[in-house]
């Protein structure tokens, strides 16, 4: 008889268990509004923070509806223009990607020591951060100089945009510049790397505009991401080391650089007439936007331009591209003012976004009959607005 009713305790505590977890299970993914915040109930019933609204000086609440906040999801904070401090509780474990993107009266930030991971510069496009702080003994995390490091992976996270002084050398030791790091911070006037570094991430120094002068890339960088140095005007010079392997696309697009320099020992890339190229010359990575002459040949032998290629270029005004190229990139022959003449081959497969696009009014592309780039010049020009001279069966 008592072992009976053992089992019906056994059974009665196991239908209990399970009520519970499907009770919570059934709450996963929920998303709720709790003093001023919006938040989902993750499968462990913890919270994730998705949006916030609140201004002023914030101190992030460390549970929400019995919930205890664990995470702050990517933009949860997107463009909020009334924050201007906040206070990351104990008990957070990760901050997502842009997660304070865009707060622009953002000063200062604290974060905890419970922190473990962080997405992509959480704090992209704070214009008014001056602070970040982060525990002493953090084990993750450290703040140098006012600049934040992920501790273990060497990686530079986040340049604070208000930061004094406008010229940065990357500490000895740094083995990677994060994604977005200094991106679209309009105060870095220059900046020098150490020799230890690998790699520079997608959109690293996007848009920074007061960037100028000479570009001299580290003796030991391998990989610099797509966008990295994109649209920093004042950069005029490029130096390539033996060790760079491998270029995102449209790493120099709108850098407005003269010359390029390379190692003779570079396995991967090589200058075709002051032409950055891959070493087997098929793909032309990066051509000078301020390189002389009015006339321009694509070599025969390649077969892609490759997205940003041909960007903001000042003098050319005539672009020969020939035949053997399947493949232009998005933004090629892009707000190139005084091109007037694109001659377009029958071997194309694939022109990409806004390639073509924003010339003056004097602009001419010239297409062989029955092509590929004929019919695409023929959908552009019914699309409209068309602002360009289409000379239809020509080449």
């Amino acid at each position: 008889m008592r072992k009976i009713h053992l089992i019906w305790l056994a059974l009665l505590i196991l239908l209990s268990f399970l009520s519970s977890s499907l009770a919570s299970g059934s709450e996963s993914g929920k998303s709720a509004l709790s003093e001023g915040y919006t938040y989902t109930i993750l499968e462990d019933g913890s919270a994730c923070i998705t949006k916030c609204r609140n201004g002023g000086e914030l101190a992030v609440p460390n549970e929400l509806d019995g919930h205890a906040v664990t995470r702050i999801a990517d933009r949860a904070f997107d463009r909020n223009g009334a924050v201007t401090s906040v206070t990351i509780p104990e008990g957070v474990t990760h901050l997502g990607s842009g997660a304070f993107y865009w707060c622009d009266k953002l000063e200062e930030v604290k974060l905890p020591r419970s922190l473990e991971s962080m997405g992509t510069n959480p704090f992209e496009m704070c214009t008014s951060l001056k602070t970040i702080q982060v525990p002493k003994d953090h084990t993750v995390f450290e703040v140098k100089n006012g600049v934040l490091f992920h501790k273990a992976e060497k990686t530079l996270i986040c340049y604070p945009f208000t930061k004094k002084g406008g010229n940065y050398s990357v500490p000895e030791g740094t083995l990677h510049i994060g994604d977005r790091a200094f991106s679209q911070n309009e105060n870095i006037r220059s900046i020098s790397f150490p020799k230890s570094l690998l790699t520079i991430g997608t959109d690293a120094f996007h848009s920074c505009f007061q960037l100028a002068g000479a570009l001299k890339l580290p003796q030991q960088l391998h990989s610099l991401g797509t966008g990295a140095f994109a649209m920093c005007g004042g950069i005029s010079s490029l130096s390539i080391p033996s060790s760079l392997t491998e270029i995102g696309e449209k790493a120099f697009m709108g850098c407005e650089v003269k010359k390029i320099t390379i190692s003779d020992k570079n396995p991967a890339y090589k200058l075709i007439d002051d032409v950055l190229f891959t070493e087997d010359g098929k793909t032309l990575v990066y051509y000078p936007c301020r390189r002389p002459g009015e006339r321009y040949d694509v070599p025969v032998g390649t077969e892609k331009l490759m997205s940003g290629s041909f960007y903001w270029v000042q003098d050319l005004t005539v672009l020969s591209i020939c035949e053997g190229v399947t493949d232009i990139g998005d933004f090629v022959v892009y707000v190139c003012y005084n091109l007037s003449d694109v001659r377009l081959p029958a071997s194309l497969e694939k022109i990409g976004d806004h390639s073509l696009e924003g010339q003056n009014s004097d602009f001419h592309i010239m297409s062989p009959a029955g092509s590929y780039a004929d019919e695409w010049c023929r959908k552009q020009r019914m699309s409209g607005p068309w602002t360009t001279w289409w000379i239809p069966g020509k080449s």
